[in-house]
């Protein structure tokens, strides 16, 4: 069976996260070009009430049924959750581009699981510690450029669960949507700086550092 992937597909080759508005294009290598071989239309919004946005989640796996790796800028969440039962790689990348499918293409085709199939160097797959003691650091765009088997929650969230620390700072091109739902639970504070359009800084604080 030849390797699908569904694409959250925005503007200018940018993808979205699962939650926005968009066009999921379903690509697949035909005569060695990919091909957008259909579309389609996805919102998976929460306003209508969780047992909508579930609906929705359902329609949307039955029609991609097909498709074997999921391909956005952030997957996490109920969606996450789904796709992962559903048996689907999960992919995530702030820009789309022809060698990044060939990447992913390859990955499959060496049956490796969830697109580890990248030559991650001397990226950091969690936070590190800085020269102050306490504090951290994780680059998300580099990670992402690089591993994209890593969602931001599964690169962040046991670090933040279990590790003492008293400053983490996170390098993002947009800060992920769990953030909040997720430092109310363990009692964090977040301090966000814009630094361009898609370049944001975000320092993670224990509320007591914060304060």
């Amino acid at each position: 069976m030849s390797t699908k992937i569904a694409v959250f597909s925005g503007e200018n080759n940018r993808l979205t996260t699962v939650f926005d508005p968009c066009t999921v294009k379903v690509m697949e290598k035909i005569d060695d070009k990919w091909h957008a071989t259909r579309e389609i239309s996805v919102f998976l919004d929460m306003k209508n009430g969780i047992a909508d946005f579930r609906n929705n989640i359902s329609n949307f796996v039955s029609a991609i049924k097909d498709v074997n790796v999921i391909l956005a800028a952030e997957v996490s969440g109920i969606p996450y959750k789904v796709f992962d039962q559903e048996g689907f790689d999960i992919c995530e990348c702030e820009e789309l581009s022809i060698d990044f499918l060939d990447k992913i293409l390859e990955a499959k085709n060496n049956q490796e699981v969830r697109c580890e199939a990248y030559d991650v160097g001397e990226v950091n797959t969690e936070p590190v510690e800085s020269e102050i003691v306490g504090n951290y650091v994780l680059d998300l765009k580099k990670l992402f450029a690089n591993k994209t088997s890593l969602t931001s929650k599964q690169a962040l969230l046991p670090f933040l669960k279990h590790t003492p620390f008293h400053m983490l700072e996170v390098l993002c091109s947009h800060v992920p949507l769990w953030f909040d739902l997720e430092f109310e639970k363990l009692s964090l504070n977040k301090e966000i700086t814009k630094i361009s359009e898609n370049d944001y800084i975000v320092k993670i604080y224990k509320n007591t550092c914060y304060e």
